[in-house]
């Protein structure tokens, strides 16, 4: 796990102060080592940083001491996991030094792929999965990354074909992020990589504000919270052609994968069995690393089942590891505090617990370095809440995580999913069972009707109902009216929503809606304190499973995500597995921002920068009021964000 860096300039000769500053600025996602390639039109240079581990400064040149015309440029921090030797070296190159890689990320079957490919007569040097991926790609060329099970976001330049080959994973967990500009092109794994050129304007998206804003939701797309900036998208590669002889490019983007719709699994046994043997696997492959890992563990369903299941595979296989987990706790505040589960888990698979407790002082102290972590800003102070874990991982020295991620989104988890089993009963006039079921629904999840209802518009997949929830829900005389005019119908966003049937919200909720954030988010917590996290609730074979299976299987007699209910149930304790109420990482926001000094709010709102999507006097009246602390987070976050960034806004 680790943190990439790439430049392609065929305007100007590369500046390579610049680029060693673009590459530096990510240190917290590799400390353990640096490295550099640079490439003109008949020369290659590798060169050492001041963090080069000392054997590979023996064999390259010192970066500061470096010239000479470059046009390409390829950076990388390193975050030891598998292979700690130099061995695992960045950026890596193939023996014939035609194929180099920066590469950020864990391919978790490297090791079926390495045997397949040895038997093709591959040879290798290393024990790491970088070097599967460079002869993977030279056997298997672009279609090389349908055959990796993992994360990973990646930069590979071949020599002999003239191009820079770029992925992103099928669901988004590693970031890639990049600009273009004539025949200029900059990627990174963080924004600020990138913002670093001072010829990148850091412009405000007004579109992705809004959005942010009004729906919570960001992601959705390529864009980003600047302007000229994108994300490549989850499942995307993008090639870069690189025309030397007349200092140009071209770049290429095209989707490698896609969640196809196969026939349902109607057999609740097949179901239940092909699942647990899907998610043993998907854990077993994430256990595979050269230092310990451990556990986020929230007491609820997911992250129970994740360390119940790992803990026995340790114990079946004899490690004598001391599998550590983490959980955020509240002294103060009972009713967001999971240690009652938590600890129920604990004692049941013999692991080690360590209890974390968020709170406001922190907060104050360090929110503006989260929102500079995070590149952008975020909707709610659960962020934080799993920045204060992160931060108690690291003094722990715990490298390596397993955290729940992606169980909501493929197995209904969430409460407004169960909507979907009325729709059907709905849809097949199935009046007996729609009766049992918003009975059960209604015991089990406390949705009342009028909850019902709007959850039946929204998810109605007409653009105006949705926005007419939204509409409703919000209070609209907070946002500046030419702001809210401008924007309101976003259908850009409304346009990648898609709730035909339980299969389209799924893809919906995995690529555009929910999952794609949420990741973001835990990749910049976890590698603010250079911690790889791992979620084996999404390995692809183990979504393409939980893809088949009929709205009825997953939520069923009133509980969601009920298959993995019953595929836990002999393996775990019934109270955690069918609890009614699920918190996962939960703040105290309200509290929060009620205790906050009216010192640090009023200096953002009395040099309010954010006018242009505000109204003044209504946000003022929120936090004398002390209600609606969910649009109260916003502002401050954003206004947050402004300052730490010095981001434009365009009038």
């Amino acid at each position: 796990m680790c943190g990439i860096t790439g430049v392609v300039n065929f305007d100007e000769k590369i500046n390579i102060p610049l680029f060693i500053g673009m590459n530096n600025i990510i240190k917290h996602r590799g400390p353990d080592d640096e490295g550099y390639t640079l490439i003109g039109k008949d020369n290659i240079c590798k060169a050492y940083g001041k963090d080069t581990v000392t054997e590979i400064k023996n064999k390259y040149n010192n970066i500061d001491e470096v010239n000479g015309e470059f046009s390409i440029a390829l950076g990388h921090r390193r975050l030891s996991i598998l292979d700690l030797s130099s061995k695992g070296h960045q950026p890596m190159a193939d023996e014939e030094d035609n194929i180099h890689i920066t590469y950020n990320g864990e391919i978790y079957n490297y090791i079926e792929i390495r045997e397949e490919l040895k038997d093709k007569g591959y040879n290798f040097y290393t024990n790491c999965d970088t070097e599967v991926i460079i002869n993977a790609y030279k056997e298997w060329g672009e279609e090389c990354v349908k055959k990796f099970n993992g994360m990973w976001g990646f930069a590979i330049f071949d020599r002999q074909k003239s191009k820079i080959f770029c992925s992103r994973d099928r669901f988004g967990i590693k970031p890639f992020y990049y600009y273009q500009k004539n025949n200029k092109v900059i990627f990174s794994s963080e924004v600020k990589q990138i913002i670093e050129d001072s010829t990148v304007k850091r412009i405000a998206n007004d579109e992705i504000i809004y959005s942010y804003l009004y729906y919570g939701k960001n992601d959705y797309n390529e864009k980003t919270f600047f302007k000229d900036i994108y994300a490549l998208e989850p499942s995307f590669n993008m090639v870069i052609y690189l025309d030397f002889a007349n200092k140009a490019l071209k770049v290429k983007k095209y989707k490698y994968y896609e969640i196809e719709k196969k026939e349902m699994i109607r057999e609740e046994n097949k179901a239940i069995s092909k699942f647990k043997d899907e998610f043993n696997r998907s854990i077993e492959y994430r256990l595979r690393s050269d230092i310990p890992v451990g556990s986020c563990l929230s007491g609820g369903l997911d992250s129970s089942s994740i360390v119940t299941v790992a803990c026995n595979k340790l114990k079946k296989d004899k490690k004598n590891v001391d599998f550590q987990t983490f959980t955020s706790s509240y002294d103060d505040n009972p009713k967001i505090d999971e240690r009652y589960y938590s600890n129920i888990i604990v004692k049941e698979s013999d692991c080690k617990e360590n209890l974390i407790f968020p709170n406001k002082k922190d907060l104050v102290q360090d929110i503006k370095k989260v929102i500079w972590h995070h590149d952008f800003p975020f909707p709610t102070l659960s962020i934080f809440a799993g920045w204060s874990v992160m931060k108690e991982v690291n003094k722990k020295n715990v490298k390596v995580l397993l955290d729940g991620q992606g169980s909501d989104e493929i197995l209904l988890g969430y409460e407004r999913y169960a909507i979907f089993l009325l729709r059907d009963n709905l849809k097949h006039l199935e009046f007996k069972k729609l009766l049992n079921n918003y009975k059960m629904i209604k015991n089990r999840l406390k949705i009342g009707f009028k909850r019902i209802i709007g959850y039946f518009l929204f998810f109605s997949n007409i653009s105006f109902l949705q926005y007419w929830v939204k509409w409703k829900s919000n209070d609209n005389k907070i946002f500046n009216k030419t702001f809210l005019k401008k924007y309101k119908w976003n259908k850009d966003y409304l346009s990648k929503i898609n709730f035909k049937d339980e299969f389209e919200l799924c893809k919906t909720e995995i690529f555009h809606s929910n999952l794609s954030q949420l990741l973001r988010y835990e990749d910049r917590n976890s590698m603010a304190f250079s911690i790889e996290t791992r979620v084996p609730f999404l390995d692809y074979k183990l979504v393409e499973h939980e893809m088949q299976i009929p709205v009825d299987l997953k939520v069923k007699d009133g509980w969601t995500k009920y298959l993995l209910r019953k595929a836990m149930e002999h393996d775990m304790n019934t109270e955690v597995v069918y609890r009614k109420k699920e918190l996962g990482f939960a703040a105290p926001q309200k509290d929060w921002l009620d205790q906050l000094s009216k010192e640090f709010v009023e200096k953002y709102l009395n040099s309010m920068k954010t006018h242009k999507y505000f109204n003044e006097e209504e946000v003022r009246k929120l936090f004398e009021e002390k209600r609606n602390h969910d649009m109260r987070w916003k502002f401050l976050s954003l206004e947050i964000w402004i300052e730490q960034f010095n981001v434009i806004i365009e009038e």
